[in-house]
């Protein structure tokens, strides 16, 4: 039998470990809890890597006993390099010891130190029974039929729309022949001058939602040879920025901002910790917007109060909190730049601490722009990419 739930627990822990197993499987949800389902003659290390990859839910009991358990503490690392969602139960009033700190201090916590426990279980079961409706297939779920080519009668709905499309082309044709071939005037045409945004607003932007990922990732079709590729706003595109000093203008007055997901808020060290889109453009280095996923593919994107001319980026491609942290995430290494007309830019950042500067000579003037994670250097532990801060400066 498949199980869902995989319970880690100390040796001593062992009654608490029983009495939620037996509490969920009540309520329809099969576990997996040592040693009951370690089978006789069977390596017990190999068992428990077995059922943590199987299991897509990790409970972890979190107790003074499993805060020095160093088999708990592996678990815990198998459980978080695999898919697993990680959920602590905390049936003592502790808090996770350094080894477990890094792994569960991003998780949902069940605070169960109050007694009985049986009274926390049934909020453990409606997240568990949350997860399942998300990422279990339903049984008898009728599979997605998709046809290889239209059926006859699609391909005669369809006649009228051709036949318009190929009328509308041979007009296009013949207006760029006409323009081609139009006498050309000798003045010169005025290029209409766009205003920067006063930088005497209030800077501090709006509390984005989180903790959901945002419906209908883009994907830019921009670069050269992508199709309708509009002129770029300044420099050639795919090529890195040089990385050089900053424009002393002041910085623009930011709106809101978005991204393609959000982790969740969590409740740590008695206080609670955000990790939204707007956490990237605070002015504090030592909080950061950090995405669901992994990082490559992931996107921010920035909204100005008007048209802001933009003299340089500085872009903090990490955690700022302290260095060992900043090592065990990954670290931003290439990201992409995008503006509303299309045009990109590629920026590499070195693997440092550190606000990272890339000058835009030319000064574009736009509304808003898009970030997009390209690649990233590995973190040691998590797999996670955190950008602490963006920085946007104008020219005097």
């Amino acid at each position: 039998m498949k199980r869902t739930a995989f319970i880690s627990h100390s040796s001593k822990d062992k009654a608490i470990g029983e009495t939620i197993c037996n509490f969920l499987e009540r309520n329809g949800i099969p576990c997996w809890i040592a040693p009951r389902n370690v089978m006789p003659g069977k390596n017990y290390g190999v068992a428990i890597v077995d059922a943590i990859d199987e299991c897509g839910v990790f409970i972890l009991i979190l107790s003074a006993e499993s805060n020095k358990s160093g088999q708990v503490v592996r678990e815990v690392e198998r459980a978080a390099s695999g898919d697993a969602v990680i959920i602590p139960v905390r049936v003592e009033a502790v808090q996770p010891s350094r080894d477990l700190e890094f792994y569960v201090s991003s998780s949902h916590w069940l605070d169960a130190t109050e007694k009985p426990l049986e009274k926390h279980l049934d909020a453990l079961v409606d997240a568990i029974r949350k997860w399942q409706s998300k990422h279990e297939p339903q049984e008898g779920a009728p599979a997605e039929r998709f046809s290889p080519t239209s059926s006859p009668t699609s391909r005669r709905s369809n006649l009228p729309f051709v036949i318009g499309g190929a009328v509308v082309a041979i007009a296009i044709i013949g207006l760029a022949i006409f323009l081609a071939n139009r006498p050309r005037t000798t003045s010169t045409p005025q290029t209409p001058m766009v205003t920067a945004a006063s930088p005497g607003a209030q800077s501090n932007p709006p509390r984005m939602g989180m903790g959901r990922r945002r419906p209908g990732r883009e994907q830019a079709t921009t670069g050269p040879g992508a199709p309708n590729t509009p002129a770029p706003i300044n420099e050639t595109a795919g090529s890195p920025l040089p990385n050089e000093a900053a424009s002393p203008g002041p910085p623009p007055v930011i709106d809101r901002a978005v991204a393609s997901s959000e982790r969740p808020p969590v409740m740590y060290m008695g206080a609670m910790r955000h990790f939204e889109a707007e956490k990237a453009f605070d002015g504090n280095d030592k909080t950061a917007w950090i995405p669901v996923g992994s990082g490559p593919g992931e996107w921010i994107e920035v909204f100005f109060k008007s048209p802001t001319a933009i003299s340089s980026i500085s872009i903090f491609g990490g955690s700022g909190a302290d260095a060992s942290r900043n090592k065990m995430n990954n670290r931003v290494q290439q990201i992409r730049v995008t503006f509303p007309n299309g045009f990109t830019r590629l920026l590499t950042l070195a693997d440092k601490m550190e606000l990272q500067n890339f000058n835009f000579p030319r000064h574009p003037v736009v509304p808003s722009i898009k970030f997009e994670i390209v690649s990233v250097y590995r973190g040691d532990q998590n797999d996670a990419t955190p950008i602490a801060e963006i920085e946007f400066n104008r020219p005097e």
